[in-house]
């Protein structure tokens, strides 16, 4: 008896808790059990997932506050906005994610807009076309990855996030945006902690990657022809602690990589025949090690600020100066300028340390140094002068 009344019990409070539970996640088909993209949203609990067969849809989707909802087509299924909204957006949610989806004619200013988003990933979609940015992240996203999608003949940036943090943007393609491939700001509002990593930028008609917030990471892209810069830190606004690593920036109208920051770190990137200088680092700190510019339209190599760190880096054939560097403080080291146009190692400050460069063929001096009060030892320098 007291076997069968404990029995009993806990079969009641299991019919209690399975009626307080919430309803089970499900798979939500479109157009199989909806005909809409939006009805399936407004059905849809956490965790559930939306799968979109292949065709087009005249919608512009709304998604607010759902969690863990992944929205997936199949067949590369498209929402064409009609120019007459977002064809998605996404707010106060938090990892909603979208796969395999094609974003056309978005207007209002984007094509997907994530606003007070957390998490989330956006992965192997096409965005196309568009009166405005391709996706937007807005005030409050954060740690948002965008991944192996690709970005094409939208009016202004690819991406665009401002006041965001952490987010990923990594193995994307951006072909002829109507601004910069990615910026990561916008008037104020920086974009810190953000990685762009192994993207791939084609005729951008602003920079391939613009923007500023603290200790973001540039690396491993590849910019091509772009109408800007290849990477632009914004001047004004400082990027401190920014890591910008072994991209290779090729034919940008401006300059091929500028950062604006104290103790920034610019390395192994290969930089050739940018429309002014090749390598721009303003601020104190820098760190500059082993990159490669050539044929630059201006100087090779600026480094504006004291106590930087310049070490093994190659110019080749630059119009301007080979290695320009201003503020106190800094070093100089193992570096090789070749056939400038103009001085080979332009050096302005004091307290410097120039030792193991060298410097040749150039069409001004090889090495000047304007201020004095430096220690220069064990260079190869064909001309020197004050």
């Amino acid at each position: 008896m007291r076997r069968a009344a404990a029995a009993s019990a806990a079969a009641a409070a299991g019919l209690v808790a399975l009626a307080a539970s919430p309803a089970a996640a499900e798979t939500r088909t479109v157009p199989g059990q909806y005909s809409t993209i939006q009805a399936a949203v407004n059905d849809a609990v956490d965790g559930d997932v939306i799968e979109i067969a292949a065709g087009t849809y005249a919608e512009n989707v709304v998604v607010d506050a759902k969690t863990n909802l992944s929205i997936v087509g199949k067949g590369k299924p498209v929402v064409d906005g009609g120019m007459a909204g977002s064809c998605l957006a996404i707010f106060d949610s938090t990892n909603v994610s979208l796969t395999g989806i094609v974003f056309r004619n978005g207007g209002f200013d984007n094509a997907v807009q994530l606003s007070n988003c957390q998490g989330g990933v956006i992965s192997k979609c096409l965005v196309d076309g568009g009166s405005g940015t391709g996706i937007r992240l807005d005030s409050g996203t954060s740690g948002t990855r965008i991944e192996r999608c690709r970005f094409q003949h939208m009016t202004a940036e690819g991406i665009l996030s401002a006041s965001t943090t952490g987010v990923v943007i990594e193995r994307n393609r951006f072909f002829e945006t109507g601004n910069n491939g990615v910026t990561l700001s916008t008037g104020t509002d920086p974009s810190p902690g953000a990685r762009v990593s192994r993207n791939k930028f084609l005729r951008t008609a602003g920079s391939g990657v613009y923007g500023s917030g603290a200790n973001m990471v540039i690396e491993r892209n590849k910019v091509i022809r772009a109408s800007a810069s290849g990477i632009y830190g914004d001047p004004s606004m400082a990027t401190d602690g920014a890591r910008v690593e072994r991209n290779k920036v090729v034919r940008p109208a401006i300059d091929g990589v500028f950062v604006n920051g104290d103790n920034c770190m610019v390395l192994r990137n290969g930089i050739v025949r940018p429309g002014s200088t090749g390598l721009v680092a303003r601020g104190t700190g820098a760190i500059v090690d082993r990159n490669k510019v050539v044929l630059a339209a201006g100087n090779g190599i600026t480094v504006d600020g004291g106590g930087a760190t310049v070490t093994a880096n190659k110019s080749v054939r630059a119009a301007g100066d080979g290695l320009e560097s201003f503020g106190d403080g800094s070093i100089l080291d193992r570096n090789r300028v070749l056939k400038s146009g103009g001085f080979g190692i332009d050096l302005n400050g004091t307290g410097c340390t120039v030792t193991g460069n060298v410097a040749k063929g150039s069409g001004g001096l090889d090495f000047t140094d304007a201020v004095g009060g430096n220690t220069v030892t064990g260079n190869r320098f064909g001309t020197t002068g004050p």
